[in-house]
C-alpha cells in the first residue's frame, strides 16, 4: 500500500513526538527560531521551524516545512521529465511510474527527519519546534543508490538482445530504473548544499528515444469482421496508436495480430416500443513473432432502445468503453512484460 506524503508527515510526527530537546519555558528564545543557528549550519543541515498552540502542532508544522522544500523540487523535476516522455512515447504507464518512484524516494528521505529542539515562548505561550535533516548522511546514502542504479542501467543498455520484444522489455527495465534514479537525484539536489545531483555516464534521453523507437517498431494488425467490425477495428487501432504503438494496414506483415468478429441477433424481448439486440464479440490476439496466443476475448450482452439501430449504437459504446479498452491494455502489458 502506498503511503501519501501527507500521511507520512503525520506518521513521522507521532513517532518523533518527544524526541527533541525541550528548553525551559523561561529561558531566552534560541537562535534557531529566527531560521538560522550556528549549531545547525546550512551547509550541514536542512532545517525548518514550525510553530503552534501546542508542542504537537509545532512539531507537525516543522515536519511540513521540510517536506515543502522537497515538494517544490520534486514537482519541478517531475514536470520536466513528464514533458519529455510525453513528446517521445505515449505509453501512459511511464508517467505513473515516475510519480510512484518520486513518492517512494522522498518518503524514505523524509523518514530521516528528526525533531531536534522544542521551545515554548514564556510570554505568548506558543510552541516552536526545529526539524533537522543531516545533509551529509542522507546525501551519502542517495549517491550510493544512484551509482548502483547507473551500473544496473548501463548493464541493461549493453545487453545484446535478439528480437523485437526482448529488446523492448530490456529497455523497459532500464526505463523503470531510470525513473527511480531521477527521483533519487531530485532528492539529492535538495539535500546537496550546492543543489547538485549526479550526472550519469550515459545519455538519459537516448534511453527514452531507443525505447520509443523499439516500441513503434512493433507492427500490429487489427481485423474485426462483421457488422460494425470496421468501426470497432478503428476504435481499437486508435487506442493502440494513442499508447505509442504502430498499427499496420491490411495485407502488411504484422508482429501482433488481433482478429475475430462481432455478431448480432434480434432479442426476443423486443416489443412495440422497445427494440433489443443481443451481441457476441469474439477476439484473439496472436504473437506472430513467436506464433503463440497472447489472449482471447469472448463477451456478449444485450442492449435496448427505441430502434434496432440505436440499440446497436448503445451496444457499440459499451464494447468500446469496457472491452476494447481493456484489450488494448492487455496488449501493452504483454509487449512490456
Amino acid at each position: 500500500m502506498r503511503i501519501g506524503l501527507r500521511n507520512l508527515f503525520l506518521f513521522l510526527f507521532f513517532i518523533g513526538l518527544g524526541c527533541g530537546t525541550t528548553q525551559p519555558k523561561g529561558s531566552e528564545p534560541p537562535s534557531w527560531i529566527g531560521g538560522s543557528s550556528p549549531q545547525y549550519p546550512p551547509s550541514f543541515y536542512l532545517t525548518a521551524v514550525g510553530e503552534g498552540e501546542t508542542a504537537k502542532d509545532a512539531e507537525a508544522s516543522a515536519y511540513a516545512g521540510i517536506s515543502k522544500i522537497f515538494r517544490v523540487e520534486v514537482k519541478s523535476q517531475e514536470e520536466s521529465r513528464e514533458k519529455y516522455v510525453q513528446r517521445n512515447t505515449l505509453v501512459k504507464e511511464q508517467k505513473f511510474t515516475m510519480k510512484s518512484s518520486t513518492d517512494l524516494s522522498t518518503q524514505k528521505v523524509l523518514s530521516q527527519v528528526r525533531i531536534d529542539q522544542v521551545y515554548q515562548h514564556p510570554q505568548s505561550g506558543r510552541w516552536y519546534a526545529l526539524a533537522v535533516l543531516d545533509r551529509d548522511q542522507v546525501g551519502t546514502s542517495l549517491r550510493e543508490k544512484i551509482i548502483g542504479l547507473d551500473q544496473e542501467i548501463e548493464g541493461l543498455l549493453a545487453t545484446k538482445a535478439v528480437g523485437k520484444l526482448p529488446r523492448i522489455r530490456i529497455l523497459k527495465k532500464a526505463m523503470d530504473k531510470l525513473n527511480l534514479r531521477e527521483a533519487l537525484n531530485s532528492d539529492l539536489r535538495v539535500v546537496d548544499p550546492q543543489g547538485k545531483g549526479l550526472e550519469p555516464g550515459y545519455d538519459q534521453r537516448g534511453v527514452v528515444r531507443r525505447f520509443d523507437e523499439e516500441l513503434r517498431g512493433i507492427s500490429i494488425q487489427v481485423n474485426i469482421e462483421g457488422d460494425y467490425g470496421e468501426e470497432l477495428s478503428a476504435a481499437l487501432t486508435e487506442s493502440l496508436v494513442g499508447q505509442g504503438l504502430s498499427v499496420a494496414p491490411q495485407g502488411k506483415p504484422e508482429d501482433i495480430l488481433v482478429k475475430g468478429g462481432l455478431q448480432w441477433e434480434k432479442s426476443g424481448f423486443s416489443d412495440q416500443k422497445w427494440k433489443f439486440v443481443r451481441w457476441i464479440l469474439k477476439l484473439e490476439v496472436w504473437d506472430k513473432l513467436n506464433d503463440q496466443l497472447i489472449t482471447s476475448l469472448t463477451q456478449e450482452g444485450r442492449e435496448g432502445h427505441l430502434t434496432y439501430q440505436e440499440a446497436k449504437r448503445r451496444a457499440l459504446r459499451t464494447i468500446k468503453a469496457d472491452h476494447l479498452k481493456k484489450l488494448s491494455q492487455e496488449i501493452i502489458d504483454y509487449i512490456l512484460k
